[in-house]
């Protein structure tokens, strides 16, 4: 029994000192130029991002109660109430319930000049406005009308692909190596039959007795220190 469990230890020292060896994020990978032209336009999401706008609103179904929010939005700023919680609170005040099953009415986030999901009124007087916390006069659409707080603004960014290839790299290297990682471990039916080079197995020991518990080191001969004082010497292949 013992030995069965000292056989499963080296087993999984040498499966350890391999992956850690040929799976590292420092292995290197190769990856074509192709790769890289292509990675980018799949992902051109990624890169080129349009400008745009994130904002709350009080949304009503007639006029009058959008003048009437809009009123005591202004009347309550001007005592210096905090806008923000002012604004959450008029607009669960007034705005009309939203439908059952979605998400309400109140925040509408990453809005770019082309999202049709919007109203055009409403996207055109969110990027009129150009500083946060600025809220608007009333807008009409045809979802009711709207009051809206400007709560976030982005610019467009544009990254080339010379720009972008170091992240690109590591995000295929990454990749490669998992898709690695996972056929090794898919194809190691039996570590019993498993064998691993002179060289690989010196890269791993586990500290010897009275060292701190768990450390890993390297070490430059041949013999692994197993817990218990038991010392295991491996024979290297014949080359």
């Amino acid at each position: 029994m013992e030995d069965d469990r000292v056989r499963q230890l080296i087993n999984g020292i040498l499966a350890m000192a391999y992956l850690s060896d040929h799976f590292s994020p420092e292995t290197a990978v190769s990856i074509s130029d192709a790769e890289l032209e292509r990675r980018y336009e799949n992902d051109s999401s990624r890169y080129h991002r349009p400008e745009t706008v994130s904002f709350a609103q009080i949304l009503t179904e007639d006029r009058a109660t959008a003048d009437s929010a809009l009123a005591e939005l202004k009347t309550r700023v001007a005592e210096h109430a905090p806008i923000r919680r002012l604004f959450r609170q008029l607009s669960k005040k007034y705005s009309k319930k939203p439908a059952a099953g979605s998400r309400g009415n109140y925040i509408v986030a990453a809005v770019s000049r082309t999202d049709n999901q919007v109203p055009r009124s409403v996207r055109d007087a969110a990027f009129a406005m150009h500083n946060i916390n600025q809220f608007s006069s009333v807008i009409k659409s045809e979802n009711g009308y709207h009051i809206l707080f400007l709560t976030d603004r982005r610019p467009a960014e544009h990254k080339s692909l010379e720009e972008a290839t170091p992240e690109l790299r590591e995000i295929i290297t990454r990749e490669k190596l998992d898709d690695k990682r996972r056929e090794f471990i898919d194809g190691l039916v039996d570590l019993e039959q498993w064998e691993i080079s002179h060289s690989q197995l010196q890269k791993v020991v586990f500290a010897a007795p009275g060292s701190a518990r768990g450390s890993m080191k390297s070490r430059t001969n041949a013999t692994t220190n197993i817990p218990g004082n038991v010392q295991v010497h491996t024979v290297g292949k014949g080359k």
